[in-house]
């Protein structure tokens, strides 16, 4: 992982002095090339993972958590988005390793319908699902961030500007907003940092919209970068590995206060 190790470094110190975001009005992009890997199947598989539920306006909501170990010990914790399709197992499933060697807490809840608000994502389930995870486990308040994919991604990036007082960075790979979405970026309470992380061949969310996305967090003052992974298709499952160590190098970087 010398490649990635160094690409993050260079990108980080760009980014920061003295590990706190520096306001930048530029997307900083950054060209990729990841190690090969054949496409597989994916299947879910919760082994190791919690499952719990909480009941929130009448409706029975699952999330699951994954955790090295059970700590007295305020740490990092990381809100996981799934994909169309997929359950809150998925991208718990893809962090465990990751978690394991950082100890890093995993809560990932499961959508009513591809994290679309018209059917009650509302920002206030994902405060009700913090609080319970932090009841289970104990949340450092200054290092909890959000990862998404796909339409977790496209999630992900709302709570970004909707909750950037409660998130201290966020990290997406293959997502967008649409013209109309990144007029509400305004909203913001604090300038987050934003790491996008997209594939040259995505067919589902192209290049140039994702790079307008985040043109319109930098021109807004959040510090963001995005990283363009040469011939990386949407499929995330085979890439997990080195996606998300690309994404927790940028997230580990950055804490609330």
């Amino acid at each position: 992982m010398g490649w990635l190790h160094s690409v993050c470094t260079i990108v980080a110190l760009q980014m920061c002095s003295s590990g706190e975001p520096s306001p930048a009005r530029e997307l900083m992009v950054t060209q990729l090339q990841l190690p090969s890997v054949r496409q597989s199947n994916y299947y879910e598989d919760s082994n190791g993972q919690l499952r719990y539920a909480i009941n929130y306006e009448g409706k029975k909501r699952s999330f699951q958590i994954y955790a090295k170990s059970q700590s007295n010990k305020p740490r990092p914790a990381i809100l996981l988005l799934h994909g169309s399709s997929r359950t809150g197992v998925s991208l718990v499933q893809k962090w465990k390793n990751l978690a394991d060697e950082k100890d890093i807490i995993l809560i990932g809840p499961t959508a009513i319908s591809n994290w679309s608000q018209s059917n009650d994502e509302r920002f206030e389930f994902i405060d009700a699902i913090i609080g319970a995870a932090n009841a289970v486990y104990k949340i450092d308040p200054n290092q909890l961030y959000v990862f998404g994919h796909s339409q977790g991604a496209n999630y992900a990036l709302k709570l970004a500007y909707e909750r950037s007082d409660v998130f201290a960075a966020a990290a997406i790979h293959a997502g967008q907003m649409s013209w109309m979405q990144r007029r509400s970026i305004s909203r913001a309470k604090r300038k987050i940092p934003l790491l996008i992380i997209n594939g040259t061949h995505d067919k589902i969310f192209a290049l140039g919209p994702v790079t307008e996305t985040g043109k319109a967090f930098a021109q807004q003052g959040h510090p963001t970068a995005l990283y363009v992974l040469k011939g990386h298709t949407h499929w995330y499952y085979d890439q997990a590995p080195s996606i998300n160590n690309l994404a927790w190098n940028f997230l580990s970087y950055y804490k609330l206060n």
